[in-house]
């Protein structure tokens, strides 16, 4: 097993080899329901340019409705194979990965039993409102959920409002727009982008590998929207995976497996490492604090801004008027 991801042209071959199982296990139950999903990311790039995986990707990338999202989870409980495992994110979304293997990103190396396989990475799509004031609450709000969402997946309920109340949250931000309800929408797990929402509701089904998916049939303009040129390959010394870093990777051994090797820590190192999440749950909750309040700062200085502007408006209106009433009497 290694800690470092070094991937060769045949550990990349096996890892599409089984992402691209678990995408059709998950496409077979969501099939299944009438469950609506479609590449997003990533793996629309992949889908447009290669009629599959970009050659140094290693997962996939996939949108559901927020609803078909919460039901494929409850599905997903019950009818995924037994090699087949799913962990959820509040802040994120979901993985579904394979149990045979090891796949696990640099921040959960000390949190065993965190680890997931191989995997697609599964997000909800949110509705956003066309009204602006009524969309910048909305995202006020998401953005304080996240920032707890986050703290709470790596530090626990140190700071902050419990599981339970979390879950709560997080399901009235997800349900509160439907998709084909409002013009707009947003992967949930990203907050940058806000996309068309008609071309998730007449999505293309195209080529990818030796199957299908769904995507937007706005797939090119949301793809300059995210990444500008997306058509332009990187330098190849970029073209490697997002998830290359120093987290624990193995196609020998099981995810249980690989936390067993990973959990064994003594109960002095244990401590040590409580205390330091501690520290930085206090340190993260300050920063995300500061970073909100720069936000609504910004949006208040920018809404002076827009009302000097109609102020010296009425000024220039009343100046005119009153000159051209002396020129006229």
């Amino acid at each position: 097993m290694s800690k470092k991801r070094v991937k060769n042209d045949k550990t990349i071959d096996k890892i599409h080899e089984i992402v691209l199982d678990v995408y059709k296990e998950f496409k077979k139950l969501c099939d299944k329901h009438s469950l609506r999903y479609f590449a997003i990311s990533g793996t629309t790039i992949g889908a447009a340019l290669w009629k599959g995986f970009i050659p140094w990707d290693d997962d996939m990338d996939i949108a559901m409705p927020a609803e078909d999202y919460l039901k494929f989870l409850e599905f997903a409980k019950k009818e995924l194979p037994e090699y087949i495992g799913t962990e959820s994110y509040l802040w994120f979304g979901s993985k579904m990965f394979n149990k045979n293997t090891t796949f696990t990103d640099i921040h959960y190396v000390d949190m065993p039993e965190r680890y997931c396989g191989v995997y697609i990475d599964i997000v909800p799509l949110i509705g956003l409102p066309d009204d602006k004031k009524e969309r910048d609450e909305f995202m006020d709000d998401f953005r304080s959920f996240t920032r707890h969402a986050i703290m709470f997946d790596r530090y626990g309920e140190i700071l902050g409002p419990n599981e339970q109340e979390l879950k709560k949250w997080q399901r009235s931000i997800l349900l509160k727009y439907k998709m084909g309800d409002t013009p707009w929408v947003m992967d949930f797990s990203d907050q940058r982008y806000i996309l068309d929402a008609c071309g998730f509701m007449s999505p293309e089904i195209v080529k990818f590998e030796d199957t299908v998916i769904p995507m937007s049939s706005n797939w090119d303009k949301d793809l300059h929207v995210q990444y500008g040129n997306y058509q332009k390959y990187p330098p190849k010394e970029k073209r490697v995976s997002a998830h290359d870093n120093d987290g624990i990777f193995s196609l020998e051994d099981s995810a249980t497996k690989s936390a067993k090797k990973y959990s064994n820590l003594d109960k002095v190192a244990q401590t040590i490492l409580d205390k330091r999440k501690n520290t930085e749950a206090r340190y993260c909750n300050e920063m995300f604090r500061l970073k909100n309040e720069n936000i609504i700062l910004s949006r208040d200085i920018e809404q002076l801004k827009h009302e000097n502007e109609i102020m010296q408006n009425n000024i220039y209106y009343r100046i005119t008027n009153k000159i051209s009433k002396i020129l006229k009497g």
